[in-house]
């Protein structure tokens, strides 16, 4: 039946058993009389018009199989049973709420204003010829805890969106999604066709996150708060993610895919957890940089990487990876260690450092340091050639370990190592070339150590070496190889009696003078094997040109 009039506000309306009803008035109101009873075992339509109210107070009496209304004005719903939204609707604004479940079929919603949805639990959307258009603030609430779905097969588009639940939240929405106000969480999952951002407010997870979008940009202004107990999942479908400085982020740990640019911020330690892709990726944060959040991490990167934290640890196990197509630039502030560990997998473009803690370095192939590096100490291991066109600072000691080494080869190369250098290279040669350039405390002679048939022995060394005049007295001598200068002029190096030793593999100790040095001829003798090497020469006032140290046969 169809009904004109004010409905029980009048009179004790009875309307018992019919499959479909429909209530036309100026305002709407049902239920609010305690002895009225409305039972429909189908859809009912409440229809207000010229802008007037509808109001549903459903008691004992009050039983809709589902619910449909039409007016400009407010539309505020109670319903002790499960609330279905079926047909097309149409408000002003929008409060529904039920003490079960609230589903939809076949439902088409629009709300002009702000909708407000209250339930243990929400199913929506998941039929493709369902939609909910919202132009305000679109507001999910769990009475219970419950679970919250909003789902892609649907079409579903919100001016803007808070959930607040303690149990699992997925909401797709085809558009542009916004997260304002207060939300909560125990899981969250937020997936937009275009762009995902938000506003002012605090998003609380309890659990895990998945933040998709064709683009994601989160916490660009003061006032806005991520606080993601568990993982944090970032996804785009093919426009950069950002989460920016302004706001405050704190992730349990991170994950995220894309092709695209991806910079995050986070004002506690990032920890990256599971596979990860990016095009290129920009970690800042106010503690550590790891990969050891309770799991293994697989990250690749086809460009380039920058690592910031104050220190900075990948590679911890042996299920870690970390590739990286470009320059990974590593940074550890507040005088923090870098360590990249031997455990995991490690390959990258390019390698850049600065700190002024410890670097230790483990490359699975070829490693090539480029740009400003400094740091206190280095141990640099490469499972491949080791070069660097790069300036390279280090304030006490230097360990490179690489199947070949060749280092500062350009003049605007710059390696200075104030205390010990210690050059490994295996199978191949070391080749290290000093200019006058060179700010290196230490005249470096650099040994290979070739494993050939598990037989230990002196392989191919070359010294390329164009030193200032600046004359210092006898090398010392040592049990297993002993320098000696026969033609040696006046000392001026009177601030370094006892020059630096370097230890090599073989246990054996090359001496390097602290100073600049010069010598006509230097006679280098070595006990190892009791074989001779072969005379260095030097002309004139300096040492110019190429000095072969032969391996032993």
């Amino acid at each position: 039946p169809t009904i004109f009039g004010l409905a029980d506000s009048v009179a004790n309306a009875v309307l018992q058993g019919p499959s479909r009803a429909a209530m036309t008035a100026t305002s709407v109101s049902v239920g609010e009389n305690s002895t009225a009873v409305w039972n429909v075992a189908g859809r009912i339509t409440l229809n207000a018009v010229d802008g007037g109210s509808v109001r549903v107070r459903g008691g004992a009496n009050v039983a809709f199989g589902s619910v449909a209304f039409t007016t400009t004005g407010s539309v505020d719903i109670f319903e002790q049973s499960g609330l279905q939204l079926s047909g097309s609707s149409t408000a002003g604004a929008l409060i529904l709420n039920s003490a079960t479940d609230i589903t939809d079929y076949l439902a088409s919603i629009t709300v002009s204003g702000s909708a407000h949805l209250t339930a243990p639990a929400l199913s929506l959307l998941d039929e493709a010829n369902e939609s909910l258009s919202v132009a305000g603030n679109m507001l999910f609430e769990s009475s219970t805890g419950g679970a919250f779905t909003v789902s892609e097969a649907g079409s579903a588009q919100f001016g803007s969106l808070t959930i607040r639940t303690g149990g699992n939240a997925q909401i797709h929405e085809d558009g542009v999604m916004t997260l304002v106000g207060s939300s909560t969480a125990g899981t969250l999952e937020l997936y937009a066709s275009e762009s995902l951002t938000d506003g002012p407010g605090v998003v609380a997870v309890t659990g895990d996150a998945v933040f998709g979008g064709n683009t994601i940009l989160l916490a660009n202004a003061v006032g806005e708060q991520l606080q993601i107990a568990g993982n944090m999942r970032l996804t785009s479908t093919g426009g950069a993610i950002t989460v920016d400085t302004q706001g405050t982020v704190n992730f349990g740990s991170l994950s995220f895919t894309s092709t695209s640019p991806i910079s995050v911020t986070e004002d506690s330690s990032t920890d990256f957890l599971g596979s990860s892709t990016a095009g290129s990726l920009n970690i800042t944060s106010s503690s550590t940089v790891s990969d050891s959040a309770g799991g293994a991490a697989q990250i690749y990167v086809s460009e380039n990487v920058s690592l910031i934290g104050t220190q900075v640890i990948l590679g911890d196990t042996a299920a870690d990876s970390v590739t990286v197509g470009g320059n990974l630039h590593v940074s550890a502030t507040g005088g923090g260690d870098i360590s990249v560990l031997d455990n995991g997998t490690m390959n990258f473009g390019t390698i850049t450092f600065q700190t002024n803690g410890i670097v230790r370095f483990r490359e699975d192939s070829d490693t090539e340091i480029i740009g400003d590096n400094s740091a206190r100490n280095i141990i640099l291991t490469s499972e491949g050639a080791l070069i660097d066109p790069a300036t390279i600072i280090v304030q006490e000691y230097a360990v490179f370990t690489g199947a070949s080494i060749f280092l500062a080869g350009d003049p605007a190369d710059v390696l200075n190592v104030t205390g010990n250098l210690l050059l490994i290279a295996v199978y191949l040669a070391v080749l290290v070339r000093l200019a006058p350039w060179l700010s290196l405390v230490a005249l470096v002679m650099a040994l290979s150590i070739a494993l050939l048939q598990h037989l230990l022995r002196l392989s191919v060394a070359v010294v390329d070496v164009h030193r200032q005049r600046q004359p210092v007295g006898r090398l010392p001598r040592h049990p297993l190889h002993n320098f000696t200068d026969k033609r040696v002029s006046d000392r001026s190096c009177t601030d370094v009696d006892q020059p630096e030793r370097i230890r090599v593999t073989t246990g054996s100790t090359l001496h390097l003078l602290p100073c600049r040095w010069q010598s006509r001829q230097i006679k280098v003798q070595a006990t190892h094997q009791h074989r001779r090497i072969r005379r260095l020469r030097k002309r004139q006032t300096s040492l110019t040109g190429l000095t072969r140290l032969t391996g032993l046969n």
